[in-house]
């Protein structure tokens, strides 16, 4: 476990990192990206236009999660 003390602006903040915490987000993230590019593989058999690929790239973004803000 790492621990580390920050102060700013008269308020001190506790940051902690586990290993196995870490090891979970990392799988999380890396689950949630492979998710999005298989649905980006998929979509790329059929040739949409251009706004239907816009929502289809939105609706694969929502459904990632927060890693696909790349």
């Amino acid at each position: 476990m790492q621990v580390k003390l920050y102060e700013h602006e008269g308020e001190l903040y506790v940051l902690a990192r586990s290993d196995g915490r870490q090891a979970k987000e990392i799988a999380i993230r890396r689950k949630r990206l492979v998710r999005l590019l298989r649905k980006f593989a998929g979509d790329a058999r059929s040739l949409p236009g251009r706004d239907q690929l816009l929502l289809r790239i939105g609706g694969a973004r929502k459904e990632a999660g927060r890693p696909s803000a790349f």
